[in-house]
């Protein structure tokens, strides 16, 4: 037997109130007026059984005749014709049905006449089909709300944890995990939703009612009529396989939203690093409202699936009762209690198909809440402790003191790794391993936080200061994370409304970005990013650095991207490096020999340690590393140096 799922999502993944209250109202009375056809089928049979005709077989029956009909008595042996709802009356005498069919007879005087009783029993199926249909349709309406509101609310929890105010180091995996969360965990829960307000309370009252009602006619009898679920099944499947064709184009647009939703997870290093939250939550915000347009639409076309299915369920249903009826004229003990029998196992079987159906999808939705569960309920990002202080602008240099630090779940990437870098030295970082040389530079900003050990800015550890201050001095320019989904003038300013179009403007000229900005449609105005308007990687990089030119930062982080650049795009890029590095404390992740050249000082890492430092000649002659990672990973390099 499963675990419920976790408390923390069952709140999350709750409608809201008035959407419970109408689905819970909706299903109930959904689930008894389903007793209405029970009712109808047996008067139907009923009447066909009879063909409108009632013999008086003893002065009894004469005498109730006589008094219901308030006329004189019939004799006994003699055939009334023409007299509707009367033989019903009269043979429900002593049952549990007496009084209701005596009281129709009296009060309704269309069931006096055969024919008027008839089209009379034929409208009020009519109106009770068009009844449960609206019903049904207003109900997916409800639950198509109910199952995008639960989707929106956790994609906002999921996608917002990460960005909580004070947080600081980020999760190596936490992108990844995000965007599996996103695309597939969410979705699944919301289909779960769906399925528990489909199947909840409609069909526990249904199935209540409907074997309370087979019980009061005859227990025992009708389970030869059992294959109709079976009968229906198949006339539904025929009838919705080209809806199910037109609803996987819906399915198509949602998927691709939730691609754009999920794609940004894939920017946590560069909103923390610009300390653009605000900024990030308003793209956010806009994207989750068209992907929840979207799912809403979806739905709202599912929506009609469930009673397109009931109708076919339906037709099947009635075209046994119709061959059937026509069997059971010839055969009058307990046909019309048969047929009742019959159709109250008709609804409890649907009930069956209903829950095989959607079984899997609560049983997904559980498992799926569980991983969501799991990843709020993780640590945050952590928050700088207690009294912390503003960072002053760096003026000595920045020392890393026996850090150890790696993922939880993973190898460490340094160990008691030490170094100064001076203020204002440029320095490249080369390693056996990238992550290595990535883990130093995630530790400056607070990406991450050393298990052992302390990274110090003027003496300062950066644990004791507030992120604010820390990453206003240290920009960074990224290798894979170069731009938001928005336009140039925003990817550059992070939509921050300090920075004038003047200056965005000055930055890109410097950054070497302003011409070709200029030829895009709308020029700093045109909407960039994912697969708005693919951009050159050089094109991206120099917006990235525009970015970080923008800020003018005392500490500057450069990784270089593993694409190959141009080479238009890596001249302008050489040059952009080679003025605005100058008197900045830089640390390179290069992937260029161009980019190596320009640093002061390289410190090289295997296995978490430092395993050579120094300036490129002296390196080059006494490394056999050194020279190793130059020819492997620099695919400029000259063949003579």
């Amino acid at each position: 037997m499963s675990q419920r799922p976790p408390t923390s999502i069952l709140v999350l993944a709750r409608p809201e109130a008035h959407l419970r209250r109408l689905n819970a109202m909706l299903g109930a009375v959904l689930g008894v007026s389903h007793v209405g056809w029970v009712v109808l089928t047996v008067l139907l049979v009923d009447l066909l059984l009879w063909d409108g005709r009632l013999v008086i077989e003893d002065q009894a029956t004469a005498e109730f005749v006589a008094e219901l009909a308030a006329e004189p008595a019939a004799r006994p042996g003699r055939p009334l014709t023409n007299v509707g709802l009367l033989p019903t009356v009269v043979n429900a005498r002593g049952t549990w049905a007496a009084g209701p069919v005596r009281w129709a007879y009296t009060h309704l005087r269309w069931t006096h006449t055969t024919g008027s009783y008839l089209v009379g029993l034929l409208t009020a199926a009519t109106l009770l089909g068009l009844f449960r249909l609206a019903l049904l349709f207003a109900q997916r309406r409800t639950i198509a709300a109910a199952a995008a509101s639960t989707a929106s609310r956790l994609q906002r929890e999921v996608f917002l944890r990460d960005f909580a105010d004070g947080a600081g180091a980020i999760d190596p995996s936490g992108g990844e995990r995000m965007a599996t969360l996103l695309r597939e965990a969410i979705p699944s829960v919301e289909r779960g939703r769906a399925a528990r307000l489909e199947l909840f309370p409609r069909e526990p009252i249904r199935v209540g009612a409907l074997v309370l009602a087979a019980a009061v006619v005859n227990a025992w009898l009708g389970a030869t009529f059992v294959l109709i679920a079976a009968l229906a099944w198949v006339v539904g499947s025929i009838a919705l396989r080209e809806a199910v064709q037109r609803a996987g184009r819906y399915v198509a647009a949602h998927a691709l939203a939730v691609e754009r939703l999920s794609g940004l997870a894939e920017k946590t290093r560069l909103i923390k690093g610009y300390a653009a939250d605000e900024y990030f939550r308003r793209i956010y915000e806009e994207r989750l409202r068209v992907a929840e347009q979207v799912d809403r639409r979806r739905r709202d076309f599912e929506s009609w699936f469930g009673p397109a299915w009931g109708a076919a369920g339906l037709a099947a249903a009635m075209a046994l009762v119709g061959l059937a009826s026509q069997n059971v004229l010839a055969n009058r003990l307990g046909v019309s209690g048969a047929a009742g029998v019959f159709t109250a196992f008709v609804g409890v079987a649907w009930s069956g198909v209903e829950f095989f159906l959607l079984r899997r999808a609560l049983v997904d939705s559980e498992a799926a809440a569980r991983l969501i569960d799991r990843h709020l309920a993780s640590g945050r990002e952590s928050a700088p402790v207690d009294g912390s202080e503003f960072l002053p602008t760096l003026r000595t240099a920045v020392e890393f003191v026996d850090v150890t630090c790696g993922p939880n779940d993973g190898p460490q990437l340094l160990r008691g790794f030490s170094a100064r870098f001076d203020s204002g030295r440029r320095t490249a970082l080369l390693s056996v391993q990238p992550e290595e040389a990535r883990a130093v530079v995630d530790l400056l900003n607070r990406f991450s936080d050393p298990v052992e050990g302390a990274v110090l800015f003027d003496g300062r550890d950066v644990r004791r200061v507030t992120l604010e201050s820390l990453r206003a001095q240290v920009c960074l320019v990224l290798k894979d994370e170069l731009l938001f989904p928005d336009t140039v003038a925003h990817n550059i300013g992070c939509g921050d409304p300090g920075f004038s179009r003047e200056r965005i403007v000055d930055a890109a000229k410097e950054a070497h970005a302003h011409q070709f900005t200029e030829r895009l449609p709308g020029g700093y105005d045109c909407i960039v990013g994912d697969h708005l308007r693919p951009l050159l990687i050089g094109e991206r990089y120099r917006i990235g650095l525009a970015r970080a030119i923008l800020r003018d930062p005392p500490v500057v982080i450069i990784e270089e991207p593993d694409e190959p650049l141009d080479k238009e795009s890596a001249e302008l890029i050489d040059d952009t490096l080679r003025r605005f590095l100058q008197r900045r404390t830089a640390f390179l992740v290069p992937t260029r020999w161009a980019t190596l050249k320009i640093a002061q000082h390289v410190l090289i890492l295997d296995r978490g340690r430092i395993v050579a430092a120094g300036p490129h000649n002296v390196l080059f002659a006494e490394s056999p590393i050194y020279r190793y990672l130059l020819s492997t990973r620099l695919p400029d390099l000259p063949r003579t140096l």
